[in-house]
């Protein structure tokens, strides 16, 4: 930095520059959390009194947890090095004030704060106006990193940009060079994968269970209706997966793992979730029309249900897990629908149940061991206490002994001698059946569980020896 320009005023932008995040848009989605009426309310003085007045209306009525916003600490670090050395440090951004006093009250490292109220929006030529009236055309430093602030930039002595788009840089370089360029890491292709969760998808390969069931694997018709529907809830399960990650910000950056999700770091900005999801829905639905009605009818029940979880049901203590349940066993009731083969076998659905029940037990049993070690009392955002654990784990053990003590009853079912040559031989299932339950639960119990039971399963060795064993069986009673 020039020396020359050590007495300016260092003027900081907020939003996407000192934070990889929105406060507008998290606050707004924090709103909406606690209270539909006053979102709505909100959304109506957008257009009688303007945005000034909503986000005023916003920020009153939201709570989002300052401390664990994803902050530029590159740009930190610089700034706390110039207010060492006798700059003036100025926080001014177009969202409201409540939220911007917070922030810079938890730095600690500005000399003053300008922001919107509820009758000035404070953002674009409105900001360059104000910061020209009151430092003076040319005498102050400006460091932002959006297109609304090159009207800022025009006025200020020196144009700082952090975590510009390449495309800007380049343009306010051929206006005027920078003075100095705080660089974002570029979006790759791996952090919109890892924001969609395409390794979840794997949970949707239970719509071929109907096809396997029914030793309908070879049907040419049949595999391609089940490979379309598979990409049909594949979008609709990335899309409520976004969902999830935008509602649960707070809370993820609290979490050990969590925290480095794409939303929560800040590694893809929230606006991209708004832009994906009716993408991924749009596109699903259209895909999913081609399979008829019942299979729609299963689609858009999965969307349903899984958009009250996200908004309603998750906090609801053991309701979350029987939602999750019901959610997995749409999944098989699709792939039924898919190929025509409704009704689906009772015995099927209810081992279904049971099963799935006792994985998303396990996943919130796993929280509760975590949340013990950290000596927290409560897992965030959900209805559970710690104290809850050993309560959770029977209940979820019973779910899982339940779901093979239906399978026995199946294995004595007429359907069994009907479908499969050598029905004896589907009793050896049995025992990979509990050993592996066992052990998922054995490592749940020893804290060495992944808040994921089925992720935790594709890497798990055990559990892949255990799930080609129980393949290999039931292949060979089919022949």
């Amino acid at each position: 930095m020039n020396k020359n320009n050590k007495n300016l005023p260092i003027v900081v932008d907020l939003d996407g520059t000192l934070i990889f995040s929105d406060v507008l848009i998290e606050s707004a989605i924090s709103c909406l959390k606690s209270s539909l009426y006053k979102f709505l309310k909100s959304i109506f003085l957008l257009f009688t009194k303007g945005k000034a007045a909503f986000k005023e209306m916003i920020s009153i009525n939201s709570d989002i947890n300052i401390k664990t916003l994803p902050y530029n600490k590159e740009l930190i670090e610089w700034l706390i090095n110039q207010k060492e050395n006798g700059r003036h440090i100025v926080l001014c951004t177009g969202s409201n004030h409540l939220y911007a006093k917070k922030i810079a009250n938890h730095l600690g490292i500005f000399d003053q704060v300008i922001a919107s109220n509820n009758t000035q929006n404070l953002v674009g030529v409105k900001k360059a106006d104000f910061l020209s009236n009151k430092f003076g055309k040319k005498g102050f430093d400006y460091i932002g990193n959006s297109k609304k602030d090159i009207p800022v930039w025009n006025v200020s002595k020196n144009i700082i940009l952090a975590n510009c788009s390449s495309a800007l840089t380049k343009k306010m370089n051929s206006i005027k060079a920078p003075e100095l360029i705080f660089s974002s890491e570029r979006i790759g292709i791996f952090t919109i994968l890892g924001a969609l969760r395409i390794h979840q998808w794997i949970k949707n390969l239970l719509l071929f269970t109907p096809l396997i069931a029914s030793h309908m694997i070879f049907d040419i018709d049949a595999f391609k209706n089940i490979f379309i529907a598979f990409f049909a809830f594949s979008g609709y399960a990335s899309a409520i997966y976004v969902l999830n990650d935008l509602l649960d910000l707070d809370n993820d950056r609290e979490h050990p793992r969590k925290k480095d999700r794409p939303f929560a770091s800040g590694k893809l900005p929230i606006y991209f979730g708004f832009v994906i999801m009716p993408i991924l829905i749009i596109s699903s639905t259209l895909i999913g029309f081609s399979l008829g009605s019942m299979f729609m009818s299963c689609l858009v029940s999965y969307l349903i249900l899984t958009t009250l979880y996200s908004f309603v049901l998750k906090p609801i203590i053991l309701v979350d897990v029987i939602t999750l349940a019901i959610l997995y066993t749409i999944r098989i009731i699709a792939g039924g629908a898919a190929i025509s083969m409704l009704p689906i076998s009772p015995w099927l659905l209810a081992f279904s149940v049971l099963l799935f029940l006792s994985l998303a037990i396990i996943k919130r049993y796993a929280e509760l061991e975590m949340q013990v070690v950290e000596s927290s009392v409560k897992i965030k955002g959900r209805g559970y206490y710690t104290s809850d654990a050993s309560l959770i784990q029977s209940i979820g053990v019973a779910s899982s002994f339940g779901s093979v003590l239906v399978f026995i009853l199946y294995l004595n079912s007429p359907e069994v001698i009907d479908l499969y040559n050598s029905p004896d031989l589907i009793w050896f299932c049995i025992p990979i059946l509990i050993y592996w339950q066992s052990w998922m639960w054995l490592n749940a119990h020893r804290g060495q569980m992944h808040d994921d039971p089925i992720t935790f399963s594709i890497k798990d060795k055990p559990s892949l020896i255990s799930g080609a064993l129980f393949i290999l069986t039931i292949f060979l009673a089919a022949l």
